[in-house]
Parts: C-alpha cells; structure tokens; sequence
C-alpha cells in the first residue's frame, strides 16, 4: 500500500464535516484547487468515493509522497472528537393545576408531563399555608417549566428546539401570562413575568384552557 493510499483511507474513517473542512483548507492552500473537482457531485466530493487520485498532489506517481501539509491536517482532525448531531427536540404537554383549602390557605399543586406520548407520574406540591388559588396557580406552572427545562438539560436536549402545550383550567393564569388579561394584584406580577421569562426559553410554547373535570381526570383534584 503507497503513502496515498495510507492517506486516503484515513480521511475516509473522518467524519463527514470533518472531510469538509479537509477538502475546503486543503482548496485554501492550493493544494486541491477547485478546478480539479470539476464533474463531480458533492456528495462524491465529501465521501471520497469518486476523488481521483489525479486530483491530489503528489498522485500522478504510484507511491510519490502526498504533501506533509495534507497529513498534518489529517492528523489534527483525527484528534478531535467526533462530530456528533445535536439531540432533536421534542414534542411536550404539560398539565397543571393549584388550589388552596382555604382561600387564603394552605396551598397545593399538581402537574403531568408527557413527552411525545411518554407520561411521567403525576407530581403533588405542598406550598405551605397563606396561599391564594391564583398564587397556587402561578406557583405550580413555574415549578412544573423549571422541571421541564432541568429534565431537558439532562438530556441534552435543547429547549429551543421544543415544543410545549400548556393545559390548565385556570383562565386567570393562562389569560395573563399570554397577555390577553392585565395583572392588577401585586402579588402576581412577579409570578406572571417569571413564567413569561421561562416561556420564552422554548421554541415553541402554547397556553390552552380547558374544562375542570378533565384536569381532575388527570390530576386527581
């Protein structure tokens, strides 16, 4: 086997942008210029498959040494670790509810996850007592998002590129926090604008009321 045919087949186990960025600084030091690729498809070009050996320097002689600035390239790509595709996303709903025995009183929640079909158990909340139904409302949203962006970072996946549905029976909550509805009571601005803040970390987030009895279906209260 000739010092090219060495050479080739270590630019064929690089990844795919890694034999991109091979050809294209390879091209940038004349040593591949661009007129000798003339033909061929681009997805001959980075698969090697179809590269005549006429195009690399150092070729047109069985066994002539390639350039050694081609193998230092080579040989600092190999270094790196491999190019990998960042997670995909994914598809989310989330379902909550809050409410207080007692209004003020003592404060609870609960909320339900799935992902893409997958449901994780169902959470239960305690917020001690002093509470309102809307702040328990306010409050169980924002544990339930700062759950979901944590479970997300755990799995590498990032939340821009998730989409969120936000089921409640809380019109108060969902009408404020998408704007529809001003927030008069001092106590839930800061609530309002921090799940806003939090909203805004997903690709996608949608708020969708719906009946009391199916939030009861599923959170048990």
């Amino acid at each position: 086997m000739t010092a090219l045919d060495d050479l080739l087949a270590a630019i064929a186990k690089l990844e795919p942008k890694q034999r991109e960025r091979l050809l294209r600084r390879a091209q940038q030091m004349d040593l591949l210029p661009e007129e000798s690729f003339a033909g061929l498809e681009e997805e001959d070009l980075l698969s090697l498959d179809a590269v005549p050996r006429s195009v690399i320097p150092g070729a047109e002689t069985a066994g002539e040494p390639t350039p050694a600035l081609i193998e230092e390239e080579v040989s600092a790509l190999e270094q790196e670790a491999p190019v990998t595709d960042p997670p995909p996303g994914v598809h989310m709903e989330l379902v909550f509810d809050g409410g207080s025995k007692g209004n003020p009183g003592q404060g609870y929640g609960s909320y339900l996850i799935s992902w893409d079909g997958e449901v994780d158990p169902v959470v239960r909340l305690d917020f001690g007592p002093d509470m309102t139904n809307n702040e328990a409302e306010y409050d169980t949203l924002t544990a339930a998002l700062e759950a979901v962006l944590a479970e997300l970072e755990d799995m590498g996946i990032d939340p821009a590129a998730t989409e969120l549905q936000i089921l409640g029976d809380s019109l108060l909550v969902i009408n404020q926090v998408t704007g529809k509805w001003r927030v008069k009571e001092p106590r839930l601005k800061p609530r309002c604008a921090g799940i806003q803040e939090l909203l805004e970390r997903f690709g996608e987030s949608v708020l969708v009321h719906q009946p009391r009895e199916k939030s009861v279906a599923l959170l048990g209260h």
